[in-house]
């Protein structure tokens, strides 16, 4: 059953409450108490983000794990079923993953791919929990 407001809504309702109403009252006043504040909002948030792009990011990193790891079909076992089920099929993929990267079995192509689908789980990954990191490939001089 699904109710309204959901919790990402909910989350992102208490955190903006945090940042107007009670840290401007702590300002001043206990900037040790107001530091934590800053660090739960920032907490809600984070949740807020994961909850509302979960499911699609999770069935994205897996299907490069798969795409990565075809030879690998008995650790998918049944991915659309529930997030645990995800997550644990990601996780066995994963560490597939990293044992061929650790033993040195991948050529060059496959390091290729490799290295580009660590990247987007990175930047996957930093956007949720940092919107404002610059996840671009690129760094430019600064003048």
């Amino acid at each position: 059953m699904h109710y309204s407001p959901d919790a990402p809504t909910l989350l992102n309702a208490v955190a903006a409450f945090l940042k107007s109403e009670v840290r401007p009252t702590l300002k001043g006043k206990d900037d040790a108490l107001a530091f934590r504040v800053l660090i739960a909002e920032s907490l809600c948030q984070i949740v807020a983000g994961e909850l509302m792009s979960e499911d699609m990011l999770d069935m994205a990193e897996l299907g490069r794990l798969k795409e990565l790891l075809p030879e690998e079909q008995s650790a998918w076992g049944e991915t659309g079923r529930s997030r645990t089920e995800r997550h644990d099929v990601t996780h066995k993929l994963n560490t597939a993953l990293a044992a061929r990267i650790r033993d040195r079995e991948l050529d060059p192509e496959l390091r290729e791919r490799t290295v580009e689908h660590l990247r987007q789980s990175l930047r996957e990954k930093l956007m949720v929990t940092n919107p404002r990191f610059d996840t671009s490939d690129t760094i430019e001089p600064t003048p």
